[in-house]
C-alpha cells in the first residue's frame, strides 16, 4: 500500500445576499456564515519534479491567509 499526501485549507467567510422579486426572507439583505474546506491529495510524489511541485503546493496554501 502506497503513501498519500495531501494538503487541506480550511476557509471560514461571511458572505451577504439578497434575492430580487422573492416573497421569502431572502427578500431583504441579510448575511450567512460559511466554511469551505479545499483538499489537494497525490498518492505518489514520484520523481524529484513532483515532489518539488507537492512542496510547492504546500508552501502556497500554508502561506494564504
Amino acid at each position: 500500500m502506497s503513501a498519500m499526501y495531501s494538503v487541506t485549507k480550511k476557509i471560514e467567510f461571511c458572505y451577504g445576499h439578497r434575492l430580487l422579486d422573492y416573497d421569502g426572507i431572502c427578500k431583504h439583505p441579510h448575511g450567512h456564515n460559511a466554511i469551505a474546506e479545499i483538499e489537494v491529495r497525490q498518492d505518489l510524489l514520484g520523481d524529484a519534479e513532483g515532489q518539488r511541485r507537492m512542496a510547492e503546493i504546500i508552501r502556497r496554501v500554508l502561506s494564504e491567509d
